[in-house]
């Protein structure tokens, strides 16, 4: 089974929905139980440690951790991009997930996360605790060292 990626589209009546966007070569039916499968995933799908600016991506997972979908959020500069909790859960609700993580690519190699980052995983945690959806993680990967990534379920206290 492939994990399908989603493009949200909004109807005549300026109601959102899902589109789907083609499927990935990714089995949905494989357990992604870890970051570096998880990077892996953005690296092969997206080609994200190639590109020069920072793009955001929701991956989304069913109860048992099988890949179900994947999403672009955002598509920001080279230093940043720009993201928003509502945009999240409004993905996750439309294609039946109950957990999820985010991934981001720093294009400069420097999987070290910023400020901004810290801020944006602990205002993500929070929204999704209220929602009832589980934030498993936050990854950052690299745009130069093909194999460096930074997860915060691994590193961080923000979502331990």
């Amino acid at each position: 089974m492939n994990a399908r990626k989603y493009e949200m589209r909004v109807g005549e009546n300026r109601v959102p929905y899902l589109a789907t966007g083609g499927n990935t070569k990714n089995t949905g039916g494989e357990k992604h139980d870890s970051p570096r499968k998880v990077a892996d995933i953005i690296r092969y799908t997206y080609r994200a440690d190639q590109l020069p600016e920072e793009h955001v991506y929701l991956v989304a997972f069913d109860v048992k951790m099988h890949l179900i979908g994947l999403f672009e959020l955002s598509h920001g500069t080279s230093r940043e991009s720009i993201l928003n909790p509502p945009q999240i859960m409004q993905r996750l609700f439309l294609c039946g997930a109950s957990t999820f993580c985010i991934v981001h690519n720093h294009p400069s190699g420097d999987v070290t996360p910023s400020a901004d980052d810290d801020r944006l995983t602990k205002r993500i945690a929070q929204v999704a605790k209220i929602c009832g959806v589980d934030f498993c993680d936050h990854i950052i990967i690299a745009g130069v060292h093909k194999n460096a990534y930074y997860s915060y379920r691994e590193h961080s206290e923000l979502l331990n």
